[in-house]
């Protein structure tokens, strides 16, 4: 009965270990949207990050133009990155 109770409490800790690891490794991230399915908007429409794949709406996206097509980002920072990038891929070729 003793190895019984040893091994519940062994499984119970090592179980309790891995969520409290869980925990603490998704603690500083946020939840997100999944880039393969766009949120239901009951108005409105919404856009694609292309950069990052977030979904934002047109007027609060920050927008420029590229090679002489208008994009749409959700933050200054994606839209940097995206930039960099595909400079580095004009580049490149």
């Amino acid at each position: 009965m003793t190895g019984i109770l040893r091994i519940f409490f062994l499984f119970l800790l090592v179980g309790l270990a891995r969520w409290l690891i869980s925990q603490l490794k998704n603690r500083g991230k946020s939840s997100t949207i999944p880039k393969k399915k766009a949120p239901a908007v009951k108005q409105g429409k919404i856009i694609k990050d292309p950069h990052c794949g977030t979904y934002v709406a047109p007027e609060l996206a920050v927008s420029t133009v590229h090679f002489g097509k208008k994009l749409l980002f959700c933050s200054e920072s994606c839209r940097e990155a995206y930039i960099k990038t595909q400079t580095k891929h004009s580049a490149a070729s």
